[in-house]
């Protein structure tokens, strides 16, 4: 096994295949730095920063209203009872009389 440092020499590829040598290793293209720290710090924190908003707003939607102060909005019923009009005197005497009413 053969182990060498690295030469800077940009055109030394070039003149290796115009020489007709063959490889045996593809030579790696490096990420610029600036893109590597986008993509590795930039991009997970956009993404977890757009996922939480998502669920926040998901979650105040569930829960009645976008801020503290939309307490007016309830969705509060209010239930009456409905008047059938039968009293306790139009069933009395019968079997059932409180399914009657």
């Amino acid at each position: 096994m053969f182990v060498t440092g690295k030469m800077d020499d940009p055109g030394l590829v070039d003149r290796l295949y115009k020489s007709g040598a063959e490889f045996s290793q593809v030579i790696p293209k490096e990420m610029s730095p600036f893109m590597n720290f986008i993509l590795t710090w930039l991009v997970p924190i956009g993404i977890f920063m757009l996922l939480g908003r998502f669920l926040t707003k998901k979650f105040q939607n569930a829960l009645g209203g976008g801020n503290a102060m939309s307490f007016g909005r309830s969705n509060a019923k209010i239930y009456v009872h409905a008047q059938s009009g039968k009293t306790f005197a139009d069933v009395a005497g019968q079997d059932e009389a409180k399914e009657a009413l």
